[in-house]
C-alpha cells in the first residue's frame, strides 16, 4: 500500500562533507535530519528501498521515492552515520558545513552555532507547549496550525508566538541554508560512504 508523505519541504542533495571536522559537526547538527524544517528527503535509485529499510528507515512514501523526516535512525544523532545510509545524506550541504569547508567560521564557532540554535528551538517549542498549540507535532506543523486557528488565540499571545518562531526561523536561514551551486560540487562518486555529486542546490522554504 502507498503512503502519501505529509508535507512539501524536502532535503535535496547539495554537495559533500569535505573535511572530518565539518562531518563532526553535521553529525552534532541534526537539524536536516530531525524535522525542524524538512518533511522528507528522496530515495535514489543506487539507495534501493529495500537497503534503506534493512539499515532500519522504514518510513517509506510516495511509491518508495521518498522517506519522511524525523529519520527513523536519528535519536539526537545519526546513529548510522558511519554506515551505509541514503544518498542524500552524504550529499546534502548546508551554508554553516559550506562556510566551515571554505575556512570562514572554526569548528569551533560552527559547534557554538549549532548548540544555540539547538538551545533555541527548544525555547520556541516550550512557549508553544505551554500555549498548548497541537504539543507533539513538528514546530514548524505547530507554527502552521497556529496560523490556521486565529480565533483559538488572543491577538497578543498569538504574535508572540508568531514573533518567537519568525526569529528562530531567521537563524535557520542565516546559519543553515542556500548552499553553493551545484556547480561547483559536481565530482566523480567515490566510496559509498562519502559519495560526491548532487543534483541540485538545497532549498530549505
Amino acid at each position: 500500500m502507498n503512503v502519501d508523505c505529509q508535507g512539501d519541504v524536502g532535503v535535496e542533495p547539495s554537495g559533500d562533507k569535505d573535511h572530518p571536522s565539518s562531518q563532526m559537526l553535521c553529525r552534532e547538527c541534526g537539524i536536516c535530519c530531525d524535522g525542524t524544517f524538512f518533511d522528507f528527503a528522496p530515495i535514489a535509485p543506487v539507495d534501493g528501498v529495500v537497503q534503506i529499510k534493512n539499515s532500519g528507515i522504514t518510513t517509506i512514501c510516495d511509491e518508495g521515492t521518498k522517506f519522511t523526516l524525523p529519520c527513523a535512525k536519528f535519536d539526537q544523532v545519526c546513529t548510522i552515520y558511519h554506515l551505509r545510509r541514503p544518498e542524500v545524506c552524504g550529499l546534502f550541504l548546508c551554508k554553516l558545513i559550506h562556510m566551515h569547508d571554505k575556512g570562514e567560521i572554526s569548528f569551533e564557532k560552527g559547534l557554538e552555532i549549532i548548540r544555540e540554535t539547538k538551545a533555541h528551538k527548544k525555547e520556541v517549542e516550550a512557549i508553544y507547549s505551554a500555549a498548548g498549540v497541537a504539543d507533539g507535532a513538528k514546530l514548524r506543523q505547530r507554527h502552521g496550525s497556529l496560523l490556521r486557528s486565529q480565533a483559538e488565540f488572543p491577538t497578543d499571545e498569538r504574535g508572540v508566538l508568531i514573533a518567537a518562531y519568525d526569529a528562530f526561523e531567521r537563524r535557520i536561514l542565516r546559519d543553515f541554508s542556500k548552499a553553493r551551486p551545484i556547480e561547483e560540487v559536481r565530482r566523480p562518486h567515490c566510496s559509498p560512504l562519502d559519495r560526491r555529486g548532487g543534483e541540485d542546490i538545497i532549498s530549505i522554504l
